[in-house]
């Protein structure tokens, strides 16, 4: 198993715990490469979002997977009830989004929903074998209830997507 990241700091952290990370971003893959490995699966978590160009993320991950090899993202939900309710209702910025201003590429970018996260998979050459929404217990108490309630009921106002695929 291996994992990649673009901050140095926690890559050193964890080759000192003992596991495989190498330096590398996920729109070139020019370390990756030099593994010269291909994976049964790749998990993209909570990556899709930060990038500028999510479609030349899809078409690289492709020359690392397997014959069968399976593709999970996961992402946050741009039509959650929490997406909703902040932008919609109140106008507010998420804290997690890009500063427009800033140089630091950790903040999100770009927001994805079920529809528009399909049609990109499908345009980019991928069969989607399933695709969930999700929610993290972030909030407690009441509204972390009801978020867990409406969720359930509208699954579609969940806070975020799994999505599993593999190339076509």
């Amino acid at each position: 198993m291996w994992g990649l990241d673009i901050d140095k700091e926690r890559i050193s952290q964890l080759k000192n715990k003992g596991y495989n990370v190498i330096y590398d971003d996920v729109q070139k893959f020019e370390n990756l490469k030099k593994l010269n490995k291909k994976f049964d699966v790749i998990v993209a978590g909570e990556i899709i979002e930060h990038l500028e160009n999510p479609g030349l993320f899809l078409d690289k991950v492709k020359e690392f997977l397997k014959e069968d090899g399976i593709l999970i993202i996961t992402t946050p939900n741009m039509l959650s009830l929490r997406f909703i309710i902040r932008h919609t209702l109140f106008g507010q910025e998420s804290p997690f989004w890009k500063n427009r201003d800033d140089e630091i590429r950790y903040g999100h970018v770009i927001g994805f929903s079920k529809m528009l996260l399909e049609n990109l998979l499908l345009r980019k050459g991928y069969k989607i074998l399933e695709i969930r929404y999700t929610i993290k217990d972030e909030y407690s108490g009441v509204k972390g209830n009801i978020e867990k309630l409406i969720s359930k009921i509208f699954p579609r106002f969940s806070p975020n997507l799994i999505v599993i695929c593999k190339i076509k």
